[in-house]
């Protein structure tokens, strides 16, 4: 039997492009693929962005920080679509993603 790994989201309101609440980078939509003992991640946006990805097995707290994390990646440039992994996570493990 193949080990599963579960993978949550959390994300702003989204809203459409030039959306009069729209303060910074709008993402358009977040895709993760899980794959065992790593999950990949495409975020998409209007705006160019520095993107940061938190993983943890602990939810976050009421400002949406960990009380510890498991995996992180960022990135340095602004860009609209930014694919990535995050690796040494457990397989059958729920994490939540920030």
């Amino acid at each position: 039997m193949a080990a599963t790994l579960t993978i949550t989201t959390q994300r702003p309101l989204i809203l459409p492009p030039g959306g009069v609440l729209c303060l910074g980078p709008c993402i358009n939509s977040v895709t993760v693929t899980p794959h065992g003992t790593f999950a990949g991640f495409e975020v998409k946006t209007d705006n160019p962005a520095h993107f940061e990805i938190q993983v943890s097995t602990a939810a976050p707290d009421a400002n949406h920080h960990f009380s510890h994390v498991d995996s992180a990646m960022f990135n340095l440039s602004n860009v609209t679509d930014w694919s990535t992994n995050v690796f040494s996570l457990k397989p059958s493990t729920l994490y939540t993603a920030w």
